[in-house]
């Protein structure tokens, strides 16, 4: 209610304070902002329900994933592939995942792990895209190095032979989390 209520009043200053462009501008910033924030908080919970462990290098690196790889959380499914999820995952590697993370005891042999369950449970999706990075001994960069994050995503997620580059998942961090 309360961040309602925020937008709103920004809404109404912004109407009566700039021109109908700026207003435009501003707008779309908040609802970028917005969506970062509750990726943001979807993560967390992953984390949280699985028992994952957590770090806001961790969280940092599935926003900038999830931000680019779903095209701005625009996505579920890719376009013309066989990937799933804003973190578009690909079948093979989630299979390799799931039986990693049932080795581990992060998942449950017992649970729905049907690779379809990425399409309708993005705090599923989130908790197979963590566990994905648990398999790496090379530690997750350090809470802030975005471009070391960016690097990081590109060699283990998207690998060489991904289209995405490292400075698209920077840009992606920066529309969503980044600097205002």
């Amino acid at each position: 209610m309360l961040i309602c209520v925020s937008r709103a009043f920004l809404n109404m200053f912004v109407a009566a304070t700039v021109s109908s462009n700026l207003k435009k501008e501003v707008t779309m910033v908040n609802k970028e902002e917005e969506e970062g924030r509750q990726c943001q908080i979807m993560i967390r919970g992953a984390f949280e329900k699985y028992n994952l462990p957590a770090s806001e290098s961790a969280i940092q690196l599935l926003c900038m994933i999830a931000a680019h790889e779903s095209g701005g959380f625009r996505y579920n499914k890719q376009v013309n592939g066989s990937a799933l999820s804003i973190f578009q995952v690909e079948p093979p590697s989630y299979h390799e995942v799931v039986a990693y993370g049932c080795s581990k005891g992060y998942l449950n042999n017992q649970d729905n792990l049907s690779e379809q369950r990425l399409l309708f449970d993005p705090t599923y999706a989130a908790a197979i895209a963590r566990i994905f990075f648990l398999r790496f001994v090379e530690p997750i960069p350090d809470k802030g190095d975005i471009e070391g994050l960016a690097k990081y995503a590109k060699h283990y997620w998207n690998t060489n032979r991904g289209k995405a580059t490292c400075l698209m998942y920077e840009n992606a961090w920066n529309i969503y989390y980044g600097p205002k």
